[in-house]
């Protein structure tokens, strides 16, 4: 008898001892998928009036998951449906369009993504959010024409039939003709040319859905930035990344050191991985800072890791990350870009910078503070823009400027303050001299 209890006590031990095994392993898993795991199937939902999936009439708030071919059509003018993209991207949909489905390939570590759908009546506005680089692509056909896009937001008008680039870029092709619409341009689809901006503005732009496409989109990133936040941090992505490459690190800067050492193939394992993360904060922009310091901090990993052509993709989006910074006159974040392109300074010939060809020019007055980055522009731009920029004096930008106290605080900026000093004081001989 006592030898039975015995053994019942012993197995009872041991059942626990196992169900703490599992409890233990389930808490590493869910927190494993909370920071990696992505639902990467796509969805379409109406936030106004009716809508016709594959021809049956569903309501407002009703989401379904798409699949290749799925056609989608909104009901009456006012009509609007939402598709989200398995990559976080987002296409609307105006009232009576039409669409087709026709790509919808997206791994769930977001190492490749292929989507791609046509619109067959009215108009669309997309928003693509990935890094998107050579064997991944997000398409839109209308009209024989393609739209192909890498990290934008365009506005697509079968209508009055144009295409506005918001923002970065979008390539245009109808049969052998190829034309990049860069931002803040219109394109006319008839005609397969630009459209004069003001005339487009005048004319062409229907104001109203943009208006709506833009409130819609800050709602968005403010929503794609809750959700990041409740699940990101970099001790998070140090201790995972450290796991899945097989290294061992405190912080990115120790992670970097080891990946330099790594082989090609294992260089490629860490590529891999930290694109993954990266992919969910490349819709971070600059005024955002902690999340843009995340998000370039893998950056850098990134490149260093990555092969020729993804190398040069990602500097290009530096690019893109130092207009805007300049348009939003943080010098912080136009120093970490331009710290990004001084790296790699000799991929700059092989990139297209004519994005760069309307920013407001950083006047000569604060050239102290980013001496030795100003050299960086003589690979950005051509040499008469470049002398432009030299000589360019805007008080009315240097008012604008946005010093983030994070930048001006820290100690390790003890050298740009200087050259602040410097350049507030060149500044006041420069109004004295206009007086």
């Amino acid at each position: 008898m006592k030898n039975f209890i015995k053994e019942k006590t012993k197995n009872k031990f041991l059942l626990a001892i196992i169900w703490v095994i599992i409890v233990i392993i389930w808490y590493q898993w869910y927190k494993a998928i909370s920071l990696f795991w992505v639902d990467t199937d796509s969805y379409v939902v109406l936030i106004q009036w009716e809508w016709l999936h594959n021809e049956n009439k569903l309501s407002i708030g009703t989401q379904v998951r798409l699949d290749i071919e799925d056609k989608v059509h909104t009901v009456w003018v006012d009509s609007i449906a939402i598709i989200e993209w398995g990559d976080g991207s987002i296409t609307r949909l105006g009232g009576d369009s039409e669409v087709i489905i026709n790509e919808l390939h997206v791994k769930n570590d977001l190492s490749q993504i292929n989507l791609s759908f046509s619109l067959l009546s009215w108009k669309s506005w997309s928003n693509v959010v990935s890094f998107l680089w050579e064997d991944s692509h997000f398409k839109q056909n209308f009209q024989d024409v393609q739209a192909s896009v890498r990290w934008t937001v365009f506005d697509v008008d079968l209508t009055d039939s144009y295409v506005f680039v918001q923002d970065h870029e979008v390539e245009l092709q109808k049969w052998d003709a190829i034309v990049v619409v860069k931002e803040n341009s219109a394109f006319d689809i008839r005609t397969f040319s630009l459209i004069e901006l003001q005339k487009f503005l005048n004319e062409f732009r229907d104001k109203a859905w943009e208006d709506i496409n833009k409130k819609l989109d800050v709602d968005y990133f403010s929503k794609l930035r809750t959700t990041l936040q409740a699940n990101f941090s970099q001790e998070k992505i140090v201790a995972n990344l450290s796991k899945k490459v097989w290294a061992s690190a405190q912080s990115y800067d120790e992670l970097e050191k080891t990946i330099a050492t790594f082989s090609d193939e294992k260089k490629k394992e860490a590529y891999d991985a930290l694109l993954e993360q990266y992919q969910k904060l490349n819709f971070v922009k600059s005024w955002d800072w902690e999340l843009f310091e995340e998000k370039n901090n893998i950056k850098k990993m990134l490149i260093n890791s990555a092969e020729e052509e993804d190398k040069k993709a990602l500097v290009k989006y530096s690019v893109y990350d130092l207009k805007d910074a300049i348009d939003g006159k943080d010098l912080d974040w136009i120093q970490w870009a331009l710290d990004i392109l001084g790296e790699h300074k000799e991929l700059l010939p092989d990139i297209d910078t004519s994005i760069l060809k309307d920013i407001d020019f950083m006047p000569d007055s604060i050239q102290e503070v980013f001496r030795w980055q100003m050299e960086i522009f003589k690979w950005l731009l051509p040499e008469d823009m470049y002398k432009k920029f030299l000589g360019d004096i805007s008080l009315d930008w240097f008012d604008g400027l946005s010093w983030s106290a994070k930048g001006l605080l820290d100690s390790s900026t003890k050298k740009a303050t200087q050259g602040l000093d410097a350049a507030k004081w060149k500044l006041e001989g420069l109004i004295n001299n206009f007086k």
